[in-house]
């Protein structure tokens, strides 16, 4: 027995005394075993707690740190749990960081009231395990408290920022402003009449769809919601009306949604272009021989012109676009500013060697092209022109003031009521290019092709591409001679 007391005795002496913040733990022998004393001589520790006994080291620590706690608070706790010695510590934390001085802005100047403190603190809990929960399905990795925080404030300062900040519509109708004006071509030149309509058209359908949007919004959602916006974009005229756009209209607001996007950077306005993809993404259609009508059904169109009294007014419209291939916006458009002007058929004196017909003038400025240039009307086209004015107007002589008269609907309708089926825009001037080429005596008279380029105002590459699919020589002649006598007389 005597053994067993001397080996605890020597245990215990040999046991370090341990400092656990300002208590200490000692240990020491009796009766053959180790005790433990817990030892602090401190005011805020009552007398009878400043030396206790534990005959388990875990029990005295425990008690070491309760006591450290009661210091902590600056008076005697003689008995207080563990809960209760926290809550205690976080009150004293909420003193010393001056919490519940704080306003909240929301509050008109009230003061942040401990219940308040306690309802943030347990949504700010409850939401970032919500958020944790979701970011470990998701597979990301877990956010800490801070974290979350962070995040949470680094989302709203930008969302401030983003409503602060301009809206796109301000944009778009600066840039507007500046296509349509005298400066808002390439080289700081006037826009030809079609791509102006085209802009007037196009730019405001954009502002629809992303005018409202920040100009610090994200650029994935406006690329996204351009895409889904030309995706679901359906014809509102025409004969197409209600079917969704083709590829021809989806690749132009595609292209006009990019220069938008280009003219942004370049007025540093945005760092980085959202939509410059986006022509990729909706590409033209494959290039292809030409569509084009039949000799037959061009003088169908000019008989339900001229045997209708209201439809008259469209034969020199449709005079021009037939018989001298002239792009249908050289001669007139919705816009009531885009007419030929009857000034520029040069007092009607200038002779063509190839058709037998006139020469007339095309200004740049009506034309696609950055050039004037000078078109041939051709023979039986003369012959339309001399019987509108000459027979049903009753004039004396043929106009060298006032300007092509036009109507949209009355074209929609002579169209419909001739060739009940669809036909793309150029179809007129598709037609005139691809017969007017392989004429043979055009060819004879000089109209190769360097000459029908030239008066079209294409290229060689386009006519090989699009108008040099083969014709009859009786479909070709037949063409030629659509006039008022054999069509009135059918």
């Amino acid at each position: 027995m005597q053994i067993g007391i001397d080996i605890a005795a020597k245990r215990a002496k040999k046991a370090k005394r341990e400092k656990h913040g300002v208590v200490t733990v000692a240990p020491y022998d009796k009766a053959g075993s180790t005790y433990y004393s817990v030892e602090c001589r401190r005011k805020e520790v009552s007398e009878e707690d400043q030396r206790r006994s534990f005959s388990k080291k875990k029990d005295a620590e425990q008690w070491a740190a309760t006591l450290n706690k009661v210091i902590a608070f600056g008076k005697a706790v003689e008995h207080d749990d563990e809960r209760t010695l926290e809550l205690k510590q976080l009150s004293k934390e909420i003193d010393r960081n001056n919490i519940l001085e704080l306003y909240h802005p929301n509050w008109l100047g009230r003061k942040v009231t401990l219940p308040e403190v306690m309802k943030a603190g347990m949504m700010s809990l409850h939401t970032i395990i919500n958020i944790n929960q979701k970011r470990r399905v998701a597979g990301l990795r877990a956010y800490t408290d801070s974290q979350a925080m962070k995040s949470f404030e680094a989302f709203e300062f930008k969302e401030a920022e983003k409503s602060k900040a301009p809206k796109i519509t301000e944009f778009i109708k600066k840039m507007l402003a500046h296509k349509l004006s005298r400066t808002g071509g390439k080289g700081n030149k006037t826009l030809k009449p079609k791509t102006i309509n085209e802009w007037k058209r196009m730019l405001p359908k954009i502002d629809s769809w992303i005018g409202h949007c920040s100009t610090k919004e994200d650029t994935k959602p406006l690329r996204e919601t351009v895409i889904n916006s030309i995706n679901s974009g359906v014809n509102e005229h025409g004969r197409h009306r209600g079917e969704f756009w083709g590829e021809t209209t989806k690749n132009r607001y595609a292209s006009k949604a990019n220069e938008f996007g280009i003219w942004m950077v370049e007025e540093e306005y945005w760092l980085k272009n959202p939509f410059v993809t986006l022509p990729s993404k909706f590409p033209k259609a494959k290039t292809t021989q030409a569509t084009t009508l039949s000799v037959a059904e061009v003088e169908k169109l000019f008989a339900v012109a001229a045997t209708n009294g209201d439809y008259r007014i469209m034969i020199p419209y449709m005079t021009f676009i037939f018989f001298s291939g002239a792009r249908p916006e050289e001669i007139a458009s919705d816009d009531s500013d885009v007419r030929h002007e009857w000034k520029d058929m040069l007092d009607w004196k200038h002779d063509s060697p190839v058709t037998k017909g006139l020469l007339f003038f095309i200004p740049a400025e009506h034309s696609k092209m950055s050039k004037d240039r000078y078109a041939d009307l051709t023979a039986n086209g003369v012959e339309w022109l001399e019987w509108f004015f000459l027979e049903v107007l009753g004039c004396k002589e043929l106009p060298n003031r006032g300007k092509v008269q036009y109507s949209r609907t009355y074209w929609e309708a002579i169209r419909e009521e001739a060739l009940d089926r669809d036909w793309p825009q150029d179809v007129a001037r598709h037609t005139f290019s691809s017969v007017a080429h392989k004429h043979s005596v055009f060819k004879k008279n000089g109209g190769d092709t360097e000459y029908w380029c030239e008066t079209l105002g294409h290229t060689p590459n386009v006519f090989k591409q699009r108008y040099n699919a083969p014709k009859l020589p009786k479909e070709i002649k037949g063409f030629f001679e659509i006039t008022p006598r054999k069509v009135l007389s059918d």
